[in-house]
């Protein structure tokens, strides 16, 4: 069964990745060995469609140093797969904001306010409900398999089951098992889905420290 994986980066990261120690992490590997297996032996994994945004270096605790390592980490993903994993792209805005402050014991006050700076990631919505949409009418796969937790991914999800309803559709959700996060309605409109990841299936599909190029090798970064 012909199958494209599309993966919320944000999400993934966030509600899976952060906590796990895991970083360095194959996608293509995680999805094809550990995970459909599970759920979708037949899968025959043809491309994983993983969706982000570069990390803004000014607000990042480890400032340039996470953003480099987010470079070496796509670069390697690349090289190891080429065009079975495309990485695709939206941004990160910036703006401030005026927000009210808390002081402990006392009720929030409109005049006591202080500014914040609000990041918000924009585009990768979009692209990948849009890609997921494209690739269904194109009936090059059978089936189509969402990561992760994102109700918004609800009405493109509907939307493909009433204009591709032979389609298969697989909902993976990336938090950990032992967790109190609230798993959202996606879930249930999948013709199967993963409630949970585990960390040994992180484990299993970690990159090589050392990915050879032609020339210099991209290296996993010291504090991932």
């Amino acid at each position: 069964m012909r199958t494209i994986v599309y993966v919320d980066g944000f999400n993934f990261y966030h509600g899976l990745v952060k906590r796990s120690g895991y970083k360095w992490l194959d996608l293509y590997k995680l999805f094809e060995e550990q995970l459909l297996p599970i759920r979708a032996r037949e899968s025959q994994l043809i491309q994983v469609k993983f969706f982000t945004a570069e990390i803004k270096a000014k607000f990042a605790s480890r400032g340039e140093l996470a953003h480099q390592a987010q470079q070496a980490y796509h670069r390697a993903l690349v090289q190891i797969y080429g065009d079975k994993l495309q990485i695709i792209k939206g941004y990160y805005s910036e703006r401030q904001e005026c927000a009210m402050t808390f002081n402990e014991g006392h009720p929030p006050s409109k005049t006591d306010r202080t500014t914040v700076w609000k990041l918000e990631e924009k585009q990768t919505d979009v692209r990948m409900a849009l890609e997921m949409y494209r690739d269904a009418i194109r009936g090059e796969v059978e089936q189509l398999v969402l990561c992760t937790n994102d109700s918004d991914m609800i009405p493109p999800i509907e939307m493909i089951k009433a204009d591709r309803p032979e389609l298969k559709i697989g909902i993976v959700v990336p938090r950990e098992k032992d967790t109190s996060r609230v798993i959202s309605n996606l879930a249930s409109l999948g013709d199967w889905s993963l409630p949970y990841v585990s960390y040994e299936a992180l484990r299993l599909a970690l990159l090589p420290d050392k990915v050879p190029t032609r020339r210099k090798p991209i290296l996993k970064p010291n504090h991932w």
